[in-house]
C-alpha cells in the first residue's frame, strides 16, 4: 500500500485461523459460510474526512489486504477512537481479518477531529458525509454498514431518517429512542448520578484539553479534586454551579430544559420512525439503562418504517444484561446466575449480520423470526414475532397499606390484584434532597 501525504500507518500480520465458529446462543445453529479471518491488513491513522461545513473528522482506517474493493464499517465515537470503550465495540481487526473495510472515527470537537463538541447536535449530517465519502474510497465497494452502541448507537439512530446512498444496514446496540426521556430526564427528573459521572468521567477531560491555557489548567485542577470521589458532586447545589459542569454548555442547556420541548426534538429518533428504511439489527439487554430505547426503536421502525422492505428488515435480540459491550453475553448479573445459555458471540453475530446484507451471504439469519428473547428464570431463548407480544395480557397490580386506625397490616408494602379501599392510609415518606438516596442497582 502506498503511503499517503500526511497519514502514518502500520501493518500487521495475522496467521489464518481454519475452523467453523458457533453462534452461541443461537439454538445450535452454526454461521454457514461465515467470512473467515484470511486477511492481512493496514492501519492508518488520522485520516481527515471533510465535511459539509469544512471541518475535518480524523478517522482511523483498518483496510484488508489483497483483492478488492470491500464492503465497510463504520463506527462514530466520541471515546476516542483508539480508545478500550470504541475498541471494544467495533472490534476493527476482527472484521478488517475478514473481508471488511473498518472506519473508526472521532466525532466532531472530540480528540483527534476539528470542530466543537455538543452532543448529536451534528451527528445526523456528520454520519451521512462520512459514509459517503467512504463510499466512494478505492478500497470500498460502495456499500456501507455502521455499528457501535450507547453514545455510538444513537450516532446512528440519528443517521438513519437521512438515508445516504450507499447506507446498506446498521447493527445497534443499547441507544435511546428519546434522549430527553431515557436519558436526561426520564420520568421528568433529571438523572443526575448518569448525567454527572458521564459527563465528568467521560466528556469533560477531552473538552478541557481544547481551551486556552489558563481555563485548561483551572479545570484541570478541579477535575483532579473531583477524581477521587465523583459522588460527592451528586450533593452539590444548585446543580448548574457544579464545579467544571458549569463550564460546559450543552449540560447547562441539558439543565434548562428539564420537558419535552422543541430543544429535544432533533434528538429523538422515536419522532423519526416513519423517515427509517434501512435494515436494523437492535440489542439491548433487559438490565441496560437504554432498555425502553432498544425497544421503542425496533418496534417503532416495524410498524412506521418508511418501507415494507425496512419494516421487515428489523431484527431485535434481548439477553439478561447491563449496559456496555463488554457484557454482552455474560451469564452473571448482580448475584443472579442464568447459566451458559445466557453466552452469546457478539462479534460473531454481527459478522452474520454483516455477511448477509454486504456480502450476500445466505446464512440463514432472515429466516429465523424478527425477535429473539431471553426468557429470564426459564433462563432459555425463544423466537418470537413481534414486539410487544401479541399475546400479552397486562393485569394491574396495587400498592398496599393497612386500615386507616391501625399502625401495621399483612399488606404493608405489598403489590396486590385487588384495588385498595377507602379505609386504608396512606403511605408517607421523608425526602431530603441534600442527602440523595443511591441506587443499589436497577438500570443505571
Amino acid at each position: 500500500m502506498r503511503r499517503s501525504k500526511g497519514r502514518s500507518w502500520k501493518t500487521f500480520s495475522i496467521g489464518l485461523i481454519v475452523g467453523v465458529w458457533l453462534l452461541a446462543g443461537d439454538l445450535g445453529t452454526t454461521a454457514a459460510q461465515g467470512s473467515e479471518p484470511r486477511f492481512d491488513y493496514t492501519i492508518e491513522k488520522n485520516v481527515m474526512i471533510p465535511m459539509r461545513d469544512g471541518v475535518r473528522l480524523a478517522a482511523d482506517l483498518y483496510l484488508p489486504k489483497g483483492t478488492g474493493p470491500f464492503p465497510v464499517i463504520v463506527e462514530r465515537t466520541p471515546y476516542d477512537k483508539t480508545g478500550p470503550v470504541s475498541a471494544a465495540a467495533s472490534n476493527p481487526t476482527y472484521y478488517a481479518a475478514r473481508g471488511y473495510a473498518v472506519v473508526v472515527q472521532d466525532v466532531r470537537g472530540r480528540y483527534a477531529s476539528e470542530g466543537a463538541f455538543y452532543p448529536f447536535q451534528t451527528d445526523a449530517q456528520d454520519g451521512y458525509d462520512t459514509v459517503e465519502w467512504a463510499a466512494v474510497q478505492p478500497w470500498s465497494n460502495g456499500k456501507i454498514c455502521t455499528i457501535g452502541g450507547s453514545y455510538t448507537g444513537m450516532t446512528q439512530y440519528l443517521l438513519a431518517p437521512t438515508r445516504p446512498p450507499h447506507l446498506v444496514c446498521m447493527f445497534v446496540r443499547e441507544a435511546v429512542s428519546d434522549l430527553q426521556e431515557e436519558w436526561v430526564h426520564p420520568g421528568g427528573a433529571f438523572l443526575l448520578a448518569l448525567n454527572q459521572a458521564w459527563a465528568l468521567t467521560f466528556m469533560a477531560p477531552d473538552q478541557v484539553k481544547r481551551l486556552p491555557q489558563a481555563d485548561r489548567d483551572r479545570l484541570t485542577a478541579e477535575l483532579e479534586k473531583l477524581r477521587p470521589q465523583w459522588n460527592r458532586t451528586y450533593t452539590f447545589l444548585p446543580l448548574n454551579e457544579v464545579p467544571v459542569l458549569k463550564e460546559l454548555r450543552w449540560y447547562q442547556d441539558w439543565l434548562t430544559h428539564p420537558t419535552d420541548d422543541p430543544y429535544w426534538w432533533p434528538f429523538a429518533i422515536v419522532r423519526q420512525h416513519d423517515q427509517i428504511d434501512v435494515p436494523i439489527y437492535h440489542l439491548g439487554g433487559w438490565y441496560d439503562i437504554f432498555q425502553r430505547g432498544t425497544l421503542v426503536n425496533f418496534s417503532g421502525i416495524t410498524q412506521r418504517g418508511r418501507t415494507e422492505q425496512a419494516r421487515r428488515s428489523q431484527k431485535l435480540l434481548m439477553g439478561p444484561w447491563v449496559h456496555g459491550p463488554r457484557n454482552v453475553g455474560k451469564t452473571q448479573v448482580g448475584d443472579v446466575d442464568f447459566g451458559p445459555q445466557a453466552e452469546t458471540d457478539f462479534y460473531g453475530l454481527m459478522l452474520r449480520w454483516f455477511d448477509y446484507w454486504l456480502k450476500g451471504i445466505e446464512n440463514g439469519i432472515m429466516e429465523e423470526p424478527p425477535v429473539k428473547l431471553f426468557v429470564m428464570g426459564e433462563n432459555v431463548w425463544r423466537f418470537e414475532h413481534e414486539w410487544p407480544l401479541a399475546r400479552t395480557k397486562y393485569t394491574n397490580y396495587y400498592l398496599r397499606s393497612g386500615p386507616s386506625d391501625s399502625t401495621y397490616s399483612l399488606n404493608d408494602g405489598s403489590l396486590s390484584l385487588d384495588a385498595p379501599v377507602e379505609t386504608e392510609r396512606s403511605d408517607t415518606y421523608i425526602y431530603d434532597p441534600r442527602t440523595p438516596t443511591p441506587t443499589i442497582g436497577g438500570l443505571n
